[in-house]
């Protein structure tokens, strides 16, 4: 008679280990997804502290750039007040000459910006994407070769 207390395993003997394989998997994937969750946490924590820093400097130049704009017209100012002074030339013209200047430095910047902004940008990468793209089709469209 079979003793009660102590129970065979009529277990196929390739499933014996499942039990402790399934644990560990579950415990591995445990431990990558609280690695991949501690990442994501810190990527959010890092991104939000360079948004506040990114979000400082564009308001500090964006004031900078408004003083330096209330220095640049007081000194055109002072330009037409000296140019009409010391030379007796109108201050009309004087302002009118400064305005063709000033037009003539933003055409030029103009055409060096649309000439900048003709060409797509990040060019290497789109012609890297076409190479791998024609890639993928190449291979994707080959017959498989025989297995020996």
């Amino acid at each position: 008679m079979p003793d009660p207390s102590r129970q065979e395993s009529h277990q196929d003997p390739s499933q014996a280990g499942a039990p402790h394989l399934a644990q560990s998997a579950t415990g591995v994937l445990g431990s990558i997804l609280d690695y991949l969750h501690a990442r994501i946490g810190l990527l959010s924590f890092e991104a939000s502290e360079a948004k506040n820093d990114l979000l400082g400097r564009i308001i500090c130049l964006a004031i900078c750039g408004f003083f330096l704009l209330i220095a640049y017209a007081a000194v055109c100012i002072a330009l037409i007040g000296f140019l009409h002074h010391r030379f007796g030339w109108p201050w009309p013209l004087v302002t009118l000459g400064l305005a063709i200047v000033h037009a003539f430095i933003a055409a030029v910047l103009f055409g060096i910006a649309r000439r900048r902004f003709s060409q797509p940008p990040f060019r290497d990468s789109a012609r890297e994407w076409e190479r791998d793209r024609a890639w993928l089709n190449r291979h994707r469209n080959r017959p498989p070769s025989p297995r020996p």
